[in-house]
């Protein structure tokens, strides 16, 4: 996650918002640790219901080092300085 954070940082992203399964206790706990709260839902036609996280993205995340994510490519509306992650559901 560190490398996304870094990676939205260095293209003016100022907050990321992702979604994740209610049942997926383990992972909604592993974003809070990142800083991660929950927010209000984005736009989607899934049936499913899901929780909503968001965490502001500064530019100490530039300089973030711990670990890295690959797996999952953000989806990026630069012009408005936000970005959503699709994953951990």
């Amino acid at each position: 996650m560190s490398h996304a954070h870094r990676h939205a940082a260095r293209h003016g992203t100022t907050r990321l918002v992702l979604d994740v399964l209610p049942a997926r206790t383990v992972v909604i706990s592993f974003y809070r640790r990142l800083g991660y709260t929950e927010t209000e839902p984005y736009a989607t036609e899934s049936p499913i219901p899901m929780i909503y996280m968001e965490r502001p993205i500064t530019s100490d995340d530039i300089h973030s080092i711990h670990g890295s994510w690959r797996r999952h490519a953000p989806d990026q509306d630069l012009r408005s300085g936000q970005c959503a992650v699709r994953g951990g559901s």
